[in-house]
């Protein structure tokens, strides 16, 4: 049976959209790169996920691409923009 509790308040939203902002997205220009380690583009337990699709939905007129990979002893995924 299910205990009716009243009077809880309810906690402010968990948003990543502060961690994404921290990303600079917006001053990559075409051929530039950066390295995101720990950051994979599947769902995994250990990793965070970056959505290459809402990547480019939410910057319209550029393009990004991804590579998994490891840099400095680091597994992560590279992002490059491309247009």
């Amino acid at each position: 049976m299910y205990k009716i509790e009243k009077n809880i308040p309810i906690p402010e939203p968990r948003t990543r959209q502060a961690k994404e902002n921290a990303i600079p997205w917006e001053l990559l220009e075409p051929g530039d790169s950066l390295f995101l380690p720990g950051y994979s583009t599947r769902t995994t337990p250990d990793h965070k996920q970056l959505n290459m699709t809402l990547l480019n939905l939410r910057f319209p007129g550029r393009k990004f691409t991804s590579r998994r990979l490891s840099s400095g002893g680091a597994t992560g995924i590279r992002v490059w923009r491309i247009a």
